[in-house]
């Protein structure tokens, strides 16, 4: 299998690789290392294969097309070498696609002539094709990214809503225990020292009147105020 190196895969290499490296210096590089290029088993999405690349200390993905001469492949572009996939490499592989489709198709009508017509029909059918489907798998991809993205973002507004709410029902809770605790030692003075009243009235002007009956001390309390 022989891999052909294109200048626009050279830009990419250094624009998204090695970047600060001279054009004719990756060049040499990338041409060093393309027969120690290792085929990888995941294609793109338009079934382009690809390639990983080490050359020097630099590494990234080369994606790939067939040529017209067999077991030859055009280098289309080089992406950076990432282990795991994430929406931004695939719009960017989508976005890559695009770029190549355009390119070619413009390419394809400067050099039509009357004596390849069909052919170069044909070919310009064929990247014009490839040019919808490009742009139509990075309009879903990027569609998939916004909704992703809502979502994620109304997932953290209720998670924060929630504890929000539990935060609020805990310092209630809280409050209420303190007035409680408040209240019982108030009962509690007021039975050892006899002063029952007092007890009551304090009680009743505090926090708790709301919560604590009238009668709820005259059933707890004897009636002639004494412990």
């Amino acid at each position: 299998m022989t891999l052909i190196l294109t200048p626009h895969a050279v830009d990419r290499f250094i624009g998204r690789c090695a970047p600060g490296l001279g054009s004719e210096e990756a060049r040499a590089l990338i041409q060093a290392a393309l027969p120690a290029a290792a085929p990888l088993k995941e294609k793109t999405p338009q079934g382009h294969r690809q390639w990983r690349l080490t050359a020097g200390e630099y590494a990234g993905i080369l994606v790939t097309r067939p040529a017209r001469e067999p077991h030859h492949h055009v280098v289309v572009t080089v992406l950076p070498d990432a282990t795991e996939e994430d929406f931004g490499q695939e719009l960017l592989l989508c976005r890559e696609m695009l770029e190549d489709a355009e390119d070619r198709l413009r390419a394809a009508r400067l050099t039509l002539h009357r004596d390849d017509m069909s052919h170069i029909q044909a070919e310009i059918k064929a990247w014009t094709e490839l040019q919808k489907t490009a742009r139509s798998a990075l309009l879903i991809k990027a569609k998939e990214a916004r909704r992703a993205a809502h979502t994620a973002r109304h997932e953290r507004a209720v998670a924060a809503r929630r504890e929000a709410k539990r935060q609020q029902i805990l310092a209630s809770n809280q409050a209420d225990d303190v007035e409680l605790r408040a209240a019982l030692r108030i009962a509690v003075r007021g039975l050892m020292t006899g002063r029952v009243e007092e007890a009551k009235k304090a009680l009743r002007a505090g926090a708790l009147r709301g919560i604590l009956e009238p009668g709820f001390w005259n059933r707890q309390i004897a009636g002639d105020g004494k412990p």
